[in-house]
């Protein structure tokens, strides 16, 4: 949906409705988990931006075989895909000494 093939969303409005309804989704996910004191301050839209960029990135790696090439523990796609987002909510968690 947002690799470099689909670079001209404009050519297929079903596709660009599509990436924008996910980034939407995850901005509001950001800004109900702020209202509920889960996330740090800031606005959705660069936490949104920030999430997409670390999926996508790790996406990317998977779709490449790039993760396969670093030899790390075998562990299946679900259970990378779990850690990523684990570590995103880490590194956005709420923490006084960063406010």
């Amino acid at each position: 949906m947002f690799g470099p093939e689909a670079a001209a969303r404009h050519a297929y409005p079903a596709l660009a409705a599509a990436a924008t309804h996910v980034f939407d989704l995850i901005r509001e996910s950001i800004a109900a988990c702020q209202k509920e004191g889960i996330l740090l301050n800031g606005t959705p839209d660069e936490h949104a931006l920030f999430c997409w960029s670390a999926v996508h990135g790790f996406a990317s790696l998977m779709v490449e075989r790039q993760v396969a090439m670093l030899h790390l523990p075998p562990a299946d796609p679900e259970t990378l895909s779990e850690l990523i987002v684990l570590r995103i909510f880490t590194g956005l968690a709420a923490n006084p000494a960063y406010q």
